[in-house]
């Protein structure tokens, strides 16, 4: 799997800490093995804050054979989110944007 940032750096190199403020985007291609993909997003969750279902992650197939691959996500930690691939329909070709969102507490 190939983890290219976009959001808030652009390339390969995940975003630091101080760069993360409440969104991290990164797009995904499905062109090597294997089949699990470590976003790193280095928002210092604790715990508490992962129990509660943070970060909140969104999956967006890009091209039809992501959308047949079946993605998911297996593990939060304080600093990364790991995603799986779990068909191996599209498994060489595939694509998705993955956003990943820190929730916040503007207006409770």
């Amino acid at each position: 799997m190939i983890v290219n940032y976009l959001h808030p750096v652009v390339g390969t190199t995940a975003p630091t800490a101080e760069q993360t403020k409440d969104m991290v985007v990164a797009s995904i291609d499905a062109t090597t093995s294997p089949n699990t993909a470590v976003v790193v997003h280095n928002m210092g969750l604790t715990t508490a804050q992962i129990a509660m279902g943070w970060p909140i992650v969104s999956i967006e197939p890009v091209t039809v054979n992501a959308r047949t691959a079946s993605w998911i996500v297996t593990l939060q930690s304080a600093n990364q989110t790991t995603l799986v691939q779990l068909s191996a329909a599209g498994s060489t070709t595939g694509s998705i944007i993955l956003t990943i969102r820190r929730p916040h507490t503007i207006g409770n």
